[in-house]
């Protein structure tokens, strides 16, 4: 855009996302980052919390606040560390190296280590109540639901399943999962022994425009508070550069 005094101006636009806390149903929220860096975020029972952060050099990595800190105890290494997710309990945590094809562990004492690989391209780790078993899904090729045995290490394909939302544990023995039927994105509730489903289901519409959103009015199930959110907003800014310079003429 030009005006009469060969002034251009230059629209730029940032997408900004950062990590808000919704203490209640209907109560107003809480935000708790504000750098604009957030892509994910998880919260547990007891107030720690798991930011998937952008790095200043590029991709991504896992934080982890204790409660009412405002600076992180632990950073994973990265480069692509992303999908962060809690036990039941809040002890240990979970995350995916994409670039290893890995779901890595944290255990109480915030140690981190690989346990296990799938080339298949793992996709939001989240643990059954029990803790004894690990849901996730795969994005590579046919997206599918696994469930990974925490004792034996051995991982099981309960079928085919949309990596739109994490898995729902409604229980030790069932999981929801996200299905296309006929355009509409709708939940799907699975038996893990047998990998069929149960017959309960529940339409999620269009479908979610972040995860979180999975969970937060569009979930199976009532969901629990506190809970944490990325809300993003755009911002703009318009910067005027002469023309003048650029379109003199040298002999």
């Amino acid at each position: 855009m030009t005006d009469d005094d060969n002034t251009t101006f230059l629209i730029s636009r940032r997408l900004l996302q950062d990590v808000w806390q919704m203490p209640a149903a209907g109560a107003p929220p809480r935000r708790l980052t504000a750098d604009g860096n957030n892509d994910a975020v998880a919260l547990s029972r007891t107030g720690r919390l798991l930011i998937q952060k952008r790095r200043r050099q590029g991709g991504y990595a896992v934080l982890l606040y204790e409660p009412n800190q405002q600076t992180p105890s632990v950073a994973t290494s990265g480069p692509s560390d992303m999908m962060p997710s809690f036990d039941d309990h809040g002890r240990a945590w979970y995350f995916i190296r994409t670039e290893q094809e890995a779901i890595v562990r944290c255990d109480e004492t915030n140690a981190c280590r690989p346990i296990h690989v799938d080339p298949q391209g793992p996709a939001w780790p989240v643990p059954s109540p029990s803790g004894q078993e690990l849901a996730y899904l795969t994005w590579l090729g046919t997206p599918r639901l696994k469930v990974l045995s925490m004792q034996t290490g051995a991982s099981r394909t309960l079928g085919a399943a949309l990596a739109d939302c994490p898995p729902i544990w409604s229980d030790n023995d069932h999981l929801w999962v996200v299905h296309s039927n006929e355009k509409l994105l709708e939940w799907t509730e699975i038996e893990v022994a047998s990998g069929r489903p149960t017959g309960r289901q529940k339409s999620l519409g269009d479908g979610p425009d972040r995860a979180e959103d999975c969970v937060l009015g569009g979930g199976p199930l009532a969901p629990l508070y506190p809970q944490a959110r990325v809300i993003g907003r755009e911002t703009s800014e318009i910067r005027a550069i002469s023309t003048l310079a650029s379109e003199r003429r040298w002999p």
